[in-house]
């Protein structure tokens, strides 16, 4: 079966109206999920520091670049430690530490308020920007038809700074995972970038499609844990303060033989990421 090809779907059940497909089988969660986990953690890096604002009553940009520098290398640090190969830095662990830092200094990403806070009342979890109904994901400017026999793995949405983030990510019994990253900010405007790729992945290809529906996309490959793994990430904009990206990834195998002088995928790997990312490209400019 080719890899986005449609076959009948058989629901499970509905849990808080999210349809939930199938279980994904143990055995091929870890590496799928490292995967995924690496290219949330990077994307969500990005937007929460990207364009954020921090404030701390009676302080001012000098005094915020330098707990800024000083938390950012206490966040290199421990990035580092956690890195999947030990040499580069884990995103997600960056902007966690980077973060948390910042707070434990005063500063936080809620503008002071001038009026009294008596009363006042927790604000609401936020609202997500995507729903997931018959098979079908709808969210911002774009609707999906999912490949048939992916499962739920997670769904969440979070405030990062002025930007709601829903993350939604879906795994077929293969290894092969499918992110969803909708973002919507209230005062900060996405730059018309190229995806990132970043340790411990390398390039392979990189692209971008013309307007109306532009987005911009780069395949990659490379070794986490103990296997291969290869994708395509995309952002897809669908207005200055509105972007999706969609990640999807799948194992490689081992290289069956050295590969060719200059290169870093053997002949069978880059077959299967050859195919795998013009299927992908088909499906993306599909909806």
């Amino acid at each position: 079966m080719r890899l986005w090809e449609m076959t009948k779907r058989t629901p499970a059940r509905r849990s808080s109206g999210v349809e939930l497909i199938r279980t994904v089988p143990a055995l091929v969660r870890p590496l799928a999920l490292s995967a995924a986990l690496f290219f949330l953690g990077l994307l969500l890096s990005a937007c929460s520091l990207s364009g954020s604002r921090w404030y701390k009553d009676g302080r001012g940009q000098a005094d915020f670049d330098k707990d800024n520098l000083e938390c950012g290398i206490i966040a290199d640090s421990l990035a580092r430690e956690e890195s999947m190969t030990g040499a580069g830095i884990d995103p997600q662990v960056r902007a966690t530490a980077l973060n948390n830092c910042l707070y434990r200094k005063g500063w936080t990403n809620i503008p002071p308020n001038p009026a009294s806070d008596t009363g006042r009342q927790a604000a609401p979890a936020p609202a997500g920007l995507a729903r997931l109904e018959q098979g079908k994901l709808q969210g911002l400017c774009r609707s999906f038809d999912l490949p048939a026999s992916f499962s739920l793995l997670s769904d969440t949405t979070r405030h990062l700074g002025p930007t709601v983030v829903q993350s939604i990510a879906f795994a077929r019994a293969d290894g092969v995972v499918l992110t969803f990253v909708f973002q919507q900010s209230v005062d900060r405007v996405f730059a018309e970038i190229d995806y990132p790729v970043a340790e411990p992945f390398f390039l392979y290809r990189r692209g971008r499609e013309g307007r109306p529906d532009s987005f911009r996309w780069a395949a990659f490959a490379g070794k986490i844990q103990d296997g291969w793994v290869g994708g395509l990430g995309a952002y897809l904009f669908c207005s200055p303060r509105e972007r999706l990206t969609v990640v999807v990834t799948r194992p490689l195998p081992e290289p069956e033989s050295k590969p060719p002088a200059g290169l870093r995928l053997s002949k069978a790997q880059h077959r299967m990421l050859a195919d795998f990312t013009g299927q992908s490209l088909v499906w993306l400019k599909g909806h």
